[in-house]
């Protein structure tokens, strides 16, 4: 089920801020602290928004760029990864 789909109280307890999750028949779940909430919250908007992770080495991909033998490719290449890891050219 996703995150979304479920519903929450804020409780505040001396000050301290708890979540407790509202489950069937209105019952709450027991309190989780203000941090832990946030934690559960983001891995769970992350993992519903991240289409896949991808894992490389900037220095190897530079290395293979760099070894590119036409100066037109080697820019075209240069371009695209500044694009993909800056959103602009450098």
């Amino acid at each position: 089920m996703s995150v979304f789909n479920k519903r929450y109280v804020e409780v505040s307890i001396d000050n301290n801020i708890y979540y407790r999750e509202v489950g069937v028949n209105n019952e709450l779940g027991k309190p989780i602290s203000n941090d832990v909430f946030y934690e559960i919250l983001m891995e769970k908007i992350v993992n519903e928004i991240i289409e896949k992770e991808y894992v490389f080495q900037s220095q190897r991909i530079k290395t293979i760029i760099n070894g590119i033998p036409n100066h037109l490719d080697r820019q075209l290449m240069k371009d695209f990864y500044d694009y993909a890891m800056y959103g602009t050219r450098v």
